[in-house]
């Protein structure tokens, strides 16, 4: 299979870069507030001691989620299992166009979007939140495109979907990354 791959509905190329890395989700209910404290110094380091995100060049997409190279996955699963986390595991790859510039285009697999809402007043971050969950009967953008939130501000979309969630943080004027999923 060739590492170029023709988006659907258009002539532009997509190059797959090639590079694996994985989504791990996990939660943190089972932990003490003390607890998750210290994973938190963990996680991002403390006291000048470096944490397992700087030491194993990690992403963190939001709460309760990283993004981890193959490279590192063993390291960040054991340090999990360490803390007794429950996880669960997707394998993620990047797409960029030909030219080594990431896009924002459909994917042909299932993408992980990530978006920032520090822009908007809390007025309208409210506003955003009933747009995209839904509100007094009205059904939200998560329920009408089969969305899987994997924490605030990590969705992932069926590629089928995409267009319509990037359409709706453009309306929002919210920055986004997509990266794709593959099985």
């Amino acid at each position: 299979m060739s590492n170029v791959r023709t988006l659907a509905n258009s002539s532009e190329k997509v190059l797959r870069t090639g590079v694996t890395t994985f989504v791990l989700s996990y939660a943190l209910k089972h932990l003490a507030q003390k607890d998750k404290v210290r994973f938190y110094y963990a996680l991002k380091g403390r006291d000048g001691k470096t944490g397992i995100i700087k030491a194993n060049n990690l992403k963190q997409l939001g709460k309760g989620v990283l993004c981890v190279s193959q490279e590192f996955l063993k390291n960040t699963e054991e340090f999990l299992s360490f803390w007794k986390c429950q996880y669960s595991k997707e394998v993620c790859e990047t797409s960029k166009d030909a030219n080594g510039k990431f896009i924002g285009k459909i994917p042909l697999q299932p993408a992980i979007i990530t978006y920032s809402l520090t822009h908007l007043a809390q007025k309208d971050k409210v506003r955003f939140y009933y747009a995209l969950k839904g509100r007094d009967g009205k059904t939200g953008i998560i329920k009408t495109c089969q969305i899987k939130q994997l924490a605030k501000g990590v969705l992932q979309v069926a590629p089928k979907h995409v267009s319509q969630v990037i359409e709706f943080l453009q309306y929002w004027k919210c920055t986004h990354k997509i990266q794709e999923v593959t099985s």
